[in-house]
């Protein structure tokens, strides 16, 4: 048997009734993490500005703190920007994976997450090879680094002051 999501994404299919191990839903959710990294990277979206209506609610009945960066799962749905990326077994699993014991979803550690893999990670071998340029390693450019001389720096900042008019007081002298 399969899951309702076979119309939308005929690929994947999940057997109903077979329990996944905690190996499985972690790699998993690391998939969804690594396409959700991409797609705030490609899109220009940040994660965390989603979510601000959630932590603002002047109403009587808060259902989370405020500012405590969690959110009900209807809010976290309704303000998760990439649910038509996403299957539903998909959203439920990362749903799951980021739910507290009183069943709040903390998108904090969701964006936190997604902004360490954004941040410092490199694009994989693959992906260089699709935009066409690996990256040169830091260690493979030290050797041949060279600092600037005084004289470059220093002609390069006359030709800034000369082009804005800028004038110096003594202390620069």
């Amino acid at each position: 048997f399969a899951t309702g999501d076979t119309e939308r994404e005929p690929s994947t299919s999940q057997v109903v009734g077979r329990k996944m191990s905690h190996a499985e839903a972690e790699k998993i959710v690391a998939g969804i993490l690594h396409r959700i990294a991409l797609l705030t990277q490609t899109r220009g979206v940040v994660l965390k500005a989603c979510f601000v209506d959630c932590e603002r609610s002047d109403a009587v009945s808060l259902v989370c703190p405020r500012y405590s960066g969690k959110a009900t799962p209807a809010q976290f749905r309704q303000h998760f920007p990439f649910n038509k990326d996403f299957s539903a077994f998909e959203m439920r699993l990362l749903a799951k994976y980021y739910t507290n014991e009183g069943g709040d979803i903390c998108y904090a550690a969701l964006c936190r997450d997604v902004s360490a893999l954004t941040e410092g990670s490199e694009p994989q071998a693959d992906e260089a090879a699709m935009l066409g340029a690996s990256r040169p390693r830091a260690e493979e450019h030290s050797m041949f680094y060279e600092p600037p001389s005084v004289e470059s720096v220093l002609g390069k900042l006359r030709d800034l002051v000369s082009e804005r008019r800028l004038h110096l007081s003594n202390m620069f002298i």
